[in-house]
């Protein structure tokens, strides 16, 4: 493959599963969390402690991951960049809670 002019970053594949943390008022909370790229489109979802969350909406552009999960108490707004290809970022639980959050890639 040749790289485009300027030396873009290697393009990360999200599609897949991830282990992921969220920090939860210094708690580690686990979860998992699965993607679909389509483009600039992002679906999928993930499963924890608290049950199946679905991506109701994304998006994946200019280096920036972004979506919201529906979940059983409300909405989980969620970002990330992917740093080392490790995703890192925050997220919002329904203005209650927010903090950070990082995933690797399952193998």
């Amino acid at each position: 493959k040749k790289v485009p002019a300027g030396g873009a970053p290697t393009a990360v594949n999200l599609n897949g599963e991830w282990e992921a943390v969220a920090d939860a008022n210094g708690q580690p909370f686990p979860f998992s969390l699965t993607l679909k790229i389509d483009g600039e489109k992002v679906t999928g979802g993930s499963s924890s402690q608290l049950g199946d969350s679905v991506i109701s909406s994304g998006t994946w552009k200019d280096g920036q991951l972004n979506f919201v999960m529906e979940g059983q108490n409300g909405a989980i707004t969620m970002n990330a960049v992917v740093i080392d290809g490790k995703l890192s970022g925050q997220f919002d639980y329904a203005g209650q809670l927010q903090g950070k959050w990082v995933a690797v890639k399952k193998k």
